[in-house]
């Protein structure tokens, strides 16, 4: 550069190594705590909804088992469901109980399946476990996330585990267990449904994890944002971006809770109440009864459960939203919430370099998704393009008006400086 005094270029590749040297392993260290906090979010409040036998006998289930008996079997291997090609769809069923005063429950299973596909255009079916119900009218109901497991490929066995929030307006809840899609078989075994709640400290604990990543983003911008108010408007980009990987990356609007690593540490099982099975009528009404009318647990009733369900109702509204402002392929939602968080943050930071903590943000708000939820279609192609759209029209947007100040600041530097007539008198 020798003596002239110009600015030395940015070089990005000297700059992540530097940062990979001296920060990388505190960012780590903070998303393993980050995966701690979310692995620990829920606890149980009730018992298993589900026999432990379940999986092994088709007498537990409601559906059409007899007529599909070569496709749908139950024994000490697990239960099995076989779509063939261009054959009909199989499903068995189970209607949840006690689940009145319950705002979210745990879906817990080991599974496997060969030979997934999904239905060619409608890609969301595929052979898979589902959680719909029915309203207070008798209306058909479900979580906008229903899809408990989404089968596709072919994968040996292995734990999942998934909590998921019930809707507001939900009364009756079914267990579905569907082999749809185009083929595949799917086995499940060790079935689980019971009844849990958010740990009363996961909200403190979400705000100390979250002040972390903020003030990370604030360190990570000081080189990007510099002028007057700087810290302060270092510190307004960081709280912006870290809105948009919550509510986009992780979105808390959704109504289903996967787990990242194993298990969610849901604490202390709680012992299951003795239930007939759902096909056989006439012993079902001898052991009732038979039986004396028990309570229900107190541990399996969630206090303002009712009140918890309406406080989704707004991320619902929200969702929906979402699944129905397209323009042809392009989804609206995205391009206006990408467009208005882009233009904000990037008039906050009065620089255009922050672009890629956005371009990131767009990438991961439809790959982590989609590969939690194993939902990835061409639609989400369609939806990253519309992420980029708002983000690169809020670009130009800023070019264009930065362009526009620096022309006319420019030009008034350029503007010769008026000389006073009393001045030029007494030169004369």
């Amino acid at each position: 550069m020798g003596g002239s005094g110009e600015k030395k270029a940015w070089d990005p590749v000297s700059w992540v190594l530097r940062f990979a040297r001296n920060h990388l392993r505190w960012w780590l260290a903070w998303a393993v705590v980050t995966v701690m906090v979310w692995q620990c979010r829920f606890e149980r409040c009730g018992p298993n909804l589900l026999p432990a036998e379940v999986c092994r006998s088709l007498s537990h289930w409601q559906g059409a088992v007899k007529e599909n008996a070569e496709k749908v079997r139950a024994d000490e291997q697990g239960l099995v469901l076989t779509k063939r090609n261009s054959g009909p769809n199989v499903s068995v069923q189970r209607h949840l109980q006690d689940v009145e005063n319950v705002t979210h429950l745990a879906v817990t299973a080991w599974a496997s399946w060969e030979g997934a596909t999904p239905h060619p255009t409608a890609h969301w079916l595929m052979p898979r476990v589902v959680i719909v119900g029915w309203d207070h009218r008798n209306h058909y109901c479900a979580p906008l996330d229903h899809d408990v497991i989404s089968a596709r490929g072919t994968e040996d066995w292995h734990r999942v585990q998934t909590v998921i929030a019930l809707p507001p307006h939900m009364k009756k809840v079914m267990l579905s267990v569907d082999a749809v899609g185009l083929m595949g078989t799917l086995r499940l075994k060790e079935l689980k449904v019971e009844a849990v709640r958010p740990r009363p400290w996961i909200i403190p604990a979400a705000v100390v994890v979250l002040s972390g990543w903020a003030w990370a983003l604030w360190r990570l911008m000081r080189h990007w944002i510099t002028g007057p108010w700087a810290a302060s408007r270092r510190a307004l980009v960081a709280l912006g971006v870290l809105a948009g990987f919550w509510f986009f990356v992780f979105p808390q609007g959704r109504t289903m809770y996967p787990s990242l690593v194993g298990t969610f540490f849901l604490g202390k099982e709680i012992p299951a109440l003795a239930r007939p099975a759902p096909s056989s009528t006439a012993s079902a009404q001898a052991v009732a009864a038979a039986t004396p009318a028990s309570p229900t647990p107190a541990a399996a009733v969630a206090p303002a459960a009712a009140a918890a369900r309406k406080s989704a109702a707004f991320s619902e509204w929200l969702r929906r939203m979402d699944r129905q402002m397209y323009w042809k392929k392009y989804n609206l939602t995205h391009i206006t919430a990408y467009f208005g968080m882009s233009l904000v943050i990037f008039f906050l930071a009065a620089s255009w370099r922050v672009w890629p903590l956005l371009v990131v943000m767009g990438l991961l708000s439809e790959i982590v998704p989609n590969a939690l939820y194993n939902t990835w279609d061409i639609d989400d192609w369609w939806d990253l393009a519309a992420d980029f759209t708002g983000i690169g029209s809020a670009l130009v947007i800023v070019m264009i008006l930065r362009r526009c100040f620096l022309g006319r600041a420019a030009a008034k530097q350029e503007e010769p400086e008026a000389v006073p007539e009393k001045a030029v008198v007494a030169d004369v």
